[in-house]
């Protein structure tokens, strides 16, 4: 089937209506300021673009429906071959052709009564003729956008990018603000913690100031004095001492049991009490 019923006709692709309009393939595709790019280059995937001013008419009377280009379609259908010119007729003399040469680059353009515009040395007798059949044509990933649709999309993007910006700053923002206030906390711990150990260290430096009032300067040694008591205690483990003759320049005891002869000698006195009791005296 030629492309005749296709170019520019609302028909039917996988079920959904679409437009199929002229596009332009390798050089030149995107030479021109209303140029919709439709495939990128890649690999051995020529670049294909189409003129927002092929279908203006279309989209003003079908808004909602795709437009795609006739080499998109057929680079997405895998109708496209390895031959070096390829061609859609539209009727026995005129078409579209696709041809790479040889350097690889890819050139489209128009056959008008077998003539080729852009490369006048082609043939339609060296051309393979491809026969388009609707039944196995693929709806392309990308359709065509007029300048309009283009700018509106192009600007939805930035503001996309802007607003992930916008969010990255704020998380930022928010990061260095919480970052801050936690440092600060810390500083106002760390303040708080040296204050108290400064106030602990007031307060011990001023108990280390007490005690050093308090501690005693010379330690007597009253062994000259504890050493009878030694003794005595020894005879008698209830030997009675009076306290109040502490600081006294003689001192007694009294012993509730006898006295063995010459267990205690200078520099004790001691006589034996009507009640059996011993008093005994020495002096400090």
């Amino acid at each position: 089937m030629n492309a005749l019923g296709f170019i520019n006709e609302l028909i039917e692709v996988e079920g959904s209506p679409c437009f199929i309009v002229p596009d332009i393939v390798g050089e030149g595709a995107g030479g021109f300021d209303d140029a919709s790019e439709l495939v990128p280059q890649k690999n051995n995937q020529p670049a294909i673009s189409v003129r927002a001013s092929f279908f203006s008419e279309i989209r003003e009377n079908n808004p909602s429906v795709d437009v795609f280009g006739l080499w998109q379609v057929v680079f997405a259908s895998g109708i496209v071959s390895d031959e070096p010119l390829q061609v859609v007729l539209t009727n026995s003399n005129d078409g579209f052709f696709l041809y790479r040469n040889d350097k690889g680059n890819y050139i489209s353009g128009t056959v008008t009564g077998g003539f080729f515009d852009k490369v006048s040395h082609l043939r339609l007798n060296d051309a393979q003729i491809i026969a388009l059949e609707l039944e196995s044509l693929v709806r392309p990933v990308q359709a065509a956008m007029t300048r309009t649709e283009l700018l509106a999309r192009k600007q939805a993007i930035k503001r996309k990018e802007w607003g992930f910006i916008g969010g990255a700053v704020a998380a930022i923002v928010a990061i260095a603000i919480g970052a801050d206030l936690y440092l600060e906390y810390r500083s106002s711990q760390n303040i708080a913690d040296t204050s108290a150990a400064h106030a602990k260290l007031v307060m011990f430096d001023s108990e280390i100031m007490g005690l050093r009032r308090k501690r005693v300067e010379f330690i007597p040694y009253n062994l000259n004095k504890l050493a009878p008591i030694v003794i005595l205690s020894k005879q008698d483990p209830n030997l009675n001492v009076p306290e109040t003759q502490v600081g006294a320049s003689q001192w007694n005891a009294y012993l509730s049991t006898d006295i063995p002869a010459g267990s205690i000698n200078k520099p004790f006195t001691y006589d034996k009490k009507q009640d059996g009791s011993w008093h005994v005296s020495w002096k400090n």
